[in-house]
């Protein structure tokens, strides 16, 4: 047979109870009382819940039995509870029998007047101010008390926010009072600051200088800044203001410093330590170490390029130009190895060389810099991509790389012309030299293209002693042999 559960509700403010019966386990039936309560319901039980806070009800299991005996054994207990003068808020078993049953409906206008004056009633109003929803406070200079910070600022000459400041800190507001909360007994809570003779203000301090002002206004005028940047300084919201760091002074002279300010102290006092630490890839025990106090400095030592220090510093990249750095604490004598310190090298800068003249550089960057190209474009060219790079200046040049012995690594892309297959290729029998078009042999030649085609149509014209004839005719090869013989 199917257990029955008597429970009861106490509320610890007023000590009344309510006796109630389930069939189910106790936290779902709570769950839907708590439910209740918040949807408005207007029994006495939950109406009384909403007056005292939900959260102010203690729920217990009173006694067990069969389901057919709950109603008996419920209406047993409140009757027991009665007679002892306990408070019950059960009504269902006082109704009469023509009472209709079923949840009444209010109109929502009067539900919604009835919630603004809640606070009135007076346990609803005991309710609030220990919840922290109603604050009463009192003038310290007059004498005067009020329910509310509201009610202080529409009777008194103070705002609400200087009037809470007055409470919390026991600072007089700009008009000169002083306020302190009212606990629930009727009495003021004072703080630390009420027993003091204290300023309106906090004073301000500026921790670079150790200049100390009367208050945020002042500070802001012999400074030049914002009143607005030097509060949230103060505040702990931003770590500087304008450059400076301002910190609130307390009652007995001491900085009132926040976490955003030991967390900068802390960053300046480890930027004032740091240095740079450079080693060679291969230099596994770090024993030949070049220190430096800026990367600049570092750069400059080591003849590389600064724009990936910090990087490889922070673990982002592995090395520069086969150089392993990490930041230096001069005062530790430590190094901040990060984890790709420790790795092994994944990419190392390759050789190339300069087809052109021949000079051998350690790295694309390196080449960039002394011909003024870009370092990817002449990677494309070692790779193959590319037969050459600066189409638009006055050379072009090729890259390869280099192996060991020091010796170009030429890839296809390397055997073909530089210069693009134009409609007509061209031999100049006198030298020998071939044209990949009519505008490749004027800009060896200097002979205008218009002239050069003139001459292919007439050889009357004059080139200044060259000969030129089509690759593609007949004779091409047997005359260019035939010169070179010569």
């Amino acid at each position: 047979m199917t257990e029955c559960i008597i429970y009861g509700a106490q509320c610890i403010i007023d000590k009344k109870w309510y006796i109630g019966k389930t069939n189910r386990d106790l936290d779902s039936r709570v769950r839907e009382h708590e439910r209740a309560a918040s949807t408005n319901a207007q029994d006495l039980f939950h109406k009384t819940m909403r007056d005292m806070g939900l959260k102010n009800f203690e729920w217990k299991e009173l006694d067990r039995c069969p389901a057919d005996e709950g109603m008996a054994r419920e209406e047993e207990l409140i009757s027991k509870f009665t007679a002892q003068s306990i408070e019950v808020l059960n009504k269902s078993h006082t109704r009469g029998p023509k009472q209709p049953v079923g949840v009444i409906e209010k109109s929502r206008v009067k539900n919604k007047i009835a919630a603004q004056r809640a606070w009135e009633n007076s346990s609803a109003k005991k309710w609030m101010q220990l919840s922290g929803k109603l604050l009463p406070c009192i003038n310290l200079d007059t004498g005067e008390r009020f329910q509310s910070l509201l009610e202080a600022e529409r009777k008194g000459p103070d705002a609400r926010s200087g009037i809470k400041k007055s409470c919390e800190t026991g600072r007089p507001t700009i008009k000169g009072n002083r306020y302190a909360y009212i606990d629930i007994e009727g009495r003021p809570i004072f703080k630390e600051g009420h027993n003091k003779e204290l300023p309106r203000t906090r004073r301000v301090k500026d921790v670079n200088t150790g200049k100390i002002f009367t208050d945020i206004s002042a500070a802001a005028k012999h400074n030049g800044i914002s009143r607005n940047m030097i509060q949230t300084c103060c505040t702990g919201k931003y770590e500087t203001a304008g450059g400076r760091v301002f910190c609130y002074i307390g009652d007995n002279g001491e900085e009132i410093l926040t976490e955003t300010h030991i967390k900068y102290f802390s960053q300046v006092e480890e930027r004032a330590n740091r240095a740079f630490a450079a080693w060679k890839i291969d230099d596994v025990e770090r024993k030949d170490l070049v220190i430096a106090d800026t990367p600049k400095k570092l750069s400059e030592l080591l003849e590389i390029n600064r724009s990936h220090i910090l990087a490889v510093c922070r673990g982002e990249r592995q090395h520069v130009h086969g150089w392993r750095i990490a930041f230096y604490n001069k005062a530790t004598r430590q190094l901040d190895l990060k984890k790709a310190h420790c790795e092994k090298i994944r990419k190392q800068s390759r050789q190339v060389i300069c087809l052109n003249d021949n000079e051998i550089y350690s790295c694309f960057s390196e080449a960039a810099k002394h011909y003024g190209l870009i370092s990817s474009s002449i990677k494309w060219c070692c790779d193959g991509i590319l037969k050459s790079t600066n189409r638009k200046g006055p050379m072009r040049y090729r890259f390869a790389y280099v192996d060991a012995s020091g010796r170009p690594l030429l890839t296809p892309k390397h055997a073909e012309p530089l210069e693009t297959l134009g409609d007509i290729r061209l031999l100049n029998t006198v030298t020998g030299e071939k044209y990949q078009s009519v505008a490749h042999c004027s800009r060896e030649t200097g002979i205008p293209q218009k002239r050069i085609r003139r001459y292919l149509r007439d050889s009357s014209v004059d080139l200044a002693g060259c000969v030129l004839i089509p690759l593609d005719s007949p004779g091409a090869t047997v005359t260019a042999n035939h010169n070179r013989e010569v």
